[in-house]
């Protein structure tokens, strides 16, 4: 399911699909980021050009590859857009056995 993932002032973050939004916090040092999902999920990583790539993991140890590619601000608060075809989160593997 396509989401996108608004970075906004203050360490805020918005995590939004089409059925749903949550909130979550972010930080950046350089060009390495960290931020959470609702305190679900720790992504970190790195900015690279206009993407950035990592590692993430949740509750349910679970952990994943992710990318982001940053989107035309019309999208912040507007329609939400259509996915491209990459990134997109890869490898996941469930923590439960």
């Amino acid at each position: 399911m396509p989401y996108v993932v608004c970075f906004r002032a203050k360490g805020q973050l918005e995590y939004r699909r089409v059925a749903e939004q949550v909130r979550g916090s972010w930080g950046q040092v350089g060009s390495a980021i960290r931020f959470d999902i609702n305190g679900y999920s720790e992504h970190t990583g790195a900015l690279v050009g206009m993407q950035m790539r990592g590692v993430a993991r949740n509750e349910g140890n679970g952990t994943w590859q992710w990318e982001l590619a940053r989107l035309d601000d019309r999208f912040l608060d507007g329609e939400f857009p259509e996915p491209p075809p990459e990134p997109m989160d890869t490898n996941y593997q469930s923590g439960s056995t």
